[in-house]
């Protein structure tokens, strides 16, 4: 169940926040309701509604049916925990209420409910996966290809999201797809007929950052012989996509705070203030965390970015998409080049699906879009592979290592050590060095070249 331990960390919840995004909390697996400071229910999630059964989102906190946390909660503006006394159908009731604040004045409450016994964790699992039969990905979301279970769970968050302002941060690894990911939630969003303006944080010379973003005034450097509009002006009543976040030089990031507190900007070398309404979604292969505890990433910064994360699966995590994107591919690149389809034998496409994948998807595209343009035949072996993908494969599959496996030295079975630097001893012989060697048998580098001296293999 999803953890709901960050509630206790706060004695303040805020109030924009949970507004802004309370259209997610329909994922959560435990019961949510919203209370204004007037008493009245502005909001349940449909686990709460099952839990209660209470369908509606109207009604007071003042009517009998509304249990006693939730209303001590509201009269005292405190935070209440513990066990709700009031029993609904025999469940065993998890209450967790917490003030909601806007400027430090008093907002309403949220309750968060839980159940804990286990048999109604498995009325918990039975209701949601009869209301994701009703929910359906729109169209914005079924061009990103994939049936992983983490990746399904990022689009129909996204797909709740789109509807709200929230900034967004998408982490995952380069090519697994942050930018069309963003471009769906731009698209699905109210804004979809404005801008959408995609910046590479890491492809711009720091020096040109500022005036990239903010746009500058004729005259305000050498070579400025007139006015420049900057993305951020650009995409205003848009979405602007900020990729590689992580790349941002620590004196722009100063200037970005800003714009995200204040919404507005201005142009290198002007003085007017330039009032701006947009949809941020930032993106990183790097790890924030750290970066912010080494002090090379703003933490206040870190913190307005992070407000909904969505974190990618990589594609060696996802290997039952992989068919699914070769076919896409397949299907998208012939038409596009106006080539004949090609078509994998089954070990070729095992060999796909046993790679490792260290360029994502991104990778997998531009393999498939190779053996399209500079294959002669229709069928796909393991001989016309990138020589990455195929040695990794014949290895993982012992097309060389059976024989070893089934021999035997001096007439007895080897012992494991033995059999180990046979395995190693083939391994260089064939490929010469100790690199690529390790990348054959899915080892380390460092590993293969301990075991050649160990066993002092000569290879050359």
């Amino acid at each position: 169940m999803t953890n709901i331990t960050p509630f206790k960390k706060l004695n303040e919840i805020d109030f924009d926040f949970y507004f802004d995004t309370k259209n997610i909390f329909d994922e959560f697996d435990m019961g949510i309701i919203i209370i204004n400071e007037n008493g009245q229910i502005i909001y349940s999630n449909e686990l709460y509604q099952m839990i209660f059964e209470d369908s509606s989102n109207q009604g007071s906190i003042f009517d009998s049916s509304y249990d006693k946390a939730l209303f001590t909660g509201y009269k005292n503006k405190k935070s209440v925990e513990g066990y709700i006394l009031k029993n609904y159908k025999n469940q065993k009731v998890y209450a967790k209420i917490k003030p909601l604040y806007k400027n430090s004045k008093f907002k309403g409450v949220i309750g968060i409910y839980e159940l804990k016994e286990e048999e109604n964790i498995i009325k918990i699992e039975k209701f949601k996966t009869q209301i994701k039969k009703n929910i359906k990905l729109k169209k914005e979301f079924k061009k990103i290809i994939g049936e992983n279970k983490e990746l399904k769970k990022i689009l129909f968050m996204a797909q709740k999201v789109s509807k709200t302002n929230s900034t967004i941060m998408i982490k995952g690894e380069s090519g697994t797809g942050k930018e069309l990911l963003s471009n769906a939630i731009h698209n699905a969003s109210d804004r979809n007929e404005e801008p959408f303006i995609s910046i590479n944080c890491s492809a711009i010379p720091k020096d040109l950052m500022e005036s990239e973003f903010f746009g500058y005034e004729k005259g305000a450097f050498t070579g400025a012989n007139k006015r420049k509009i900057g993305k951020f002006e650009y995409a205003n009543k848009g979405t602007i996509f900020l990729d590689e976040i992580g790349d941002m030089p620590l004196e722009l990031q100063t200037k970005l705070l800003r714009v995200l507190q204040e919404r507005e900007i201005e142009r290198v070398g002007g003085n007017e203030t330039i009032k701006i309404d947009l949809r941020i979604i930032a993106a990183t292969n790097r790890d924030l965390e750290q970066m912010v505890k080494n002090k090379e990433f703003r933490e206040d910064l870190y913190y307005r970015l992070n407000v909904i994360p969505m974190n990618l699966p990589s594609l060696k995590e996802r290997k039952e998409d992989i068919p699914l994107l070769v076919e896409h591919f397949n299907k998208e690149l012939s038409k596009k080049y106006d080539l004949k389809k090609i078509k994998l034998t089954n070990d070729s496409l095992n060999m796909f699906i046993n790679y490792s994948w260290p360029g994502n998807i991104r990778e997998l595209q531009n393999i498939i879009e190779r053996l399209l343009v500079l294959n002669e035949g229709e069928e796909i072996s393991i001989k016309d592979l990138p020589q990455e993908l195929s040695n990794i494969y014949e290895y993982q599959n012992h097309k060389e290592i059976d024989d070893i496996i089934n021999i035997k030295l001096n007439g007895v079975m080897p012992t494991f050590k033995e059999y180990e630097k046979e395995i190693i001893k083939k391994a260089m012989k064939k490929y010469k060095t100790c690199n690529k060697a390790a990348k054959a048998l899915g080892l380390t580098n460092k590993t293969v070249s301990a075991k050649v001296q160990k066993y002092n293999i000569e290879y050359k």
